[in-house]
């Protein structure tokens, strides 16, 4: 739109000079407030993953710790969402609506847990999510993160229980 103002003020207008300023004044608005967004992504997608990080270190020390769990051997699962469980990132609720803005944590879906630990934590563990453990009697009385019990093993697989 700007380069289309532009051509038309070359098609001899008379305020052809106040109306380019008009122009340079414009587009130095957009991309100022396209600057001032970008780094308000960037700064809700770093403190969400140094969360995350912190969270799933967490949640994995526990897990290491429950009898009967062997690392990259024994399958784990995770029943409930991990972005319910953190806090969103204050100030940032303009960017909410921006495509990848909407969670509060790296992982989004459970489609991503495998992947978070080979990529990002880089630690051998088998994540495995099969809808049949968490409709299980026994893993619906468990407590929830951060309640102690939280992490069990159920008929071999590690349960943990976010929400």
């Amino acid at each position: 739109m700007p380069l289309l103002l532009w051509k038309w003020t070359d098609e001899g207008r008379e305020n052809r000079e106040k109306i380019r300023g008009c122009i340079v004044i414009l587009l130095g608005f957009l991309i100022f407030s396209y600057i001032q967004t970008d780094n308000a992504v960037y700064v809700k997608k770093e403190a969400e993953s140094k969360a995350t990080l912190s969270l799933m270190t967490e949640i994995m020390t526990e897990v290491h710790r429950t009898r009967g769990y062997v690392p990259g051997e024994t399958p784990v699962t995770f029943v409930g969402e991990l972005s319910e469980i953190m806090k969103k990132t204050p100030g940032t609720e303009r960017v909410e609506g921006i495509s990848g803005c909407n969670k509060s944590s790296a992982i989004t879906y459970p489609g991503t847990y495998q992947a978070y630990f080979d990529n990002v934590m880089l630690w051998d563990v088998k994540v495995v999510f099969d809808g049949s453990t968490e409709r299980k009697e026994e893993v619906a009385k468990m407590p929830v993160y951060p309640q102690t019990g939280y992490v069990k093993l159920v008929d071999g697989v590690a349960v943990v229980r976010l929400e």
